[in-house]
């Protein structure tokens, strides 16, 4: 099998809402002495046609500190993903996603269920990661599934099915040991569609999703990126083009009621924060229920934006194509 019929394989077995929102999540294959790694802001499902090739040395250098290494992995077209560190480690096929699931487990103030895996306390989403998962290991390469806090899901595997199997295996093993109902995600994400149609603004687009009081704070980081919650007075047209001008990102506006409308400058970009925002409500939801939501540091989202890596990322999502 080619290299990229495994990506499509990798982006089709993983690519469902259940294991990525928007563009999160990315995997990876080594073939000889290149990397292929998906590309950033992109769908995971689209790997095929939007990944990087990046020579397996430089990214090496990269990892180890190499400044000048890095700059020219990251300065790469298309750009590769900023987790890109992470993929030079272990075996020949690396899938890093945020299955619901997995994010029960690695966003709880607690473990649960007995489950057993070797887990990365919270970093910052980049080299750091790598770094931790490096020295969780020691001397062995990475094998098997990494839990990041407040964050995802890693395999390191031989194959695309194992990478496959391990990810949806364990995903299914947290949800029966958090007990009780979960909704269907898929449901969800339809109920909040059903509340209003996409419209357009002047610079954008908006959509009202499903009402909720929400107090700004993010269990994940992708909630701060892709649908940061802010509090105002209305979310009528006025408000939300203001947004759009001042906001270098996609925001959902929460008014004093509850109501909330998603706004982005781009259509694509809107429903990635549409899909983050549900994937978010589903897990605050069975987290607070079971008294188990552990929240990011208040002062995290402001650092996670300024991280160069999300600028980028921000910056791509708001070019027209």
């Amino acid at each position: 099998m080619s290299v990229e019929r495994e990506l499509h394989a990798l982006g089709s077995g993983l690519g469902a809402m259940r294991w990525v929102q928007g563009p999160g999540g990315n995997v990876s294959i080594k073939d000889t002495d290149t990397l292929f790694v998906k590309a950033s802001g992109v769908r995971l499902c689209t790997v095929r046609e939007h990944h990087a090739a990046v020579p397996l040395p430089l990214a090496r250098r990269a990892l180890a500190g190499d400044a000048a290494a890095d700059a020219l992995v990251f300065g790469l077209s298309p750009r590769p993903s900023l987790e890109t560190y992470f993929h030079v480690l272990g075996p020949r096929v690396v899938a890093h996603t945020h299955a619901l699931g997995a994010l029960l487990l690695a966003c709880a103030t607690a473990p649960f269920g007995g489950l057993e895996v070797p887990t990365i306390a919270y970093e910052r989403p980049g080299r750091g990661i790598a770094l931790a998962v490096e020295r969780t290991f020691g001397e062995e390469p990475p094998r098997g599934l990494v839990l990041l806090a407040s964050h995802g899901l890693i395999a390191f595997a031989d194959t695309v099915d194992e990478a496959i199997e391990a990810t949806q295996t364990f995903d299914e093993q947290v949800r029966r040991a958090i007990g009780g109902t979960l909704p269907d995600i898929d449901a969800l994400l339809g109920e909040s569609l059903a509340i209003g149609e996409v419209a357009p603004l002047a610079g954008g687009f908006s959509r009202r999703i499903a009402p909720r009081q929400h107090d700004g704070r993010a269990l994940f980081p992708d909630a701060v990126v892709y649908a940061g919650h802010l509090r105002t007075s209305d979310i009528g047209a006025a408000t939300a083009e203001r947004a759009l001008r001042e906001v270098a990102r996609p925001v959902v506006l929460v008014s004093d009621e509850g109501h909330r409308l998603v706004v982005a400058r781009r259509r694509e970009q809107l429903d990635y924060a549409v899909e983050v925002a549900v994937a978010h409500d589903w897990l605050d939801d069975a987290l607070s229920a079971r008294g188990l939501a552990h929240y990011l540091p208040d002062d995290e989202p402001a650092r996670i934006l300024d991280l160069p890596a999300e600028k980028y990322r921000l910056s791509h999502s708001f070019k027209e194509r």
